[in-house]
């Protein structure tokens, strides 16, 4: 029940499709930051924000993904 992809082929990942999959996020299309946060609003659920991939992903990703998450502490 796979795929099979040729060698040499060039294979892009749906960010949009991630971020709003409704398996992985109760109602994705609404902006909610608090949906990373625990059941009591006291910590980041590092879990959840694992899920998101804003900054992209492999050897293309943002070279800022350090700078941004550290400075506005996502």
């Amino acid at each position: 029940n796979g795929y099979f992809i040729p060698k040499d082929t060039c294979v892009f990942i749906n960010q949009w499709q991630i971020n709003h999959d409704p398996e992985l996020w109760k109602d994705p299309s609404s902006f909610n930051p608090d949906r990373f946060l625990s059941a009591d609003g006291s910590e980041v659920n590092k879990l959840d924000g694992e899920k998101v991939m804003p900054f992209g992903m492999g050897k293309r990703r943002c070279i800022g993904e350090v700078i941004a998450r550290n400075e506005v502490y996502l």
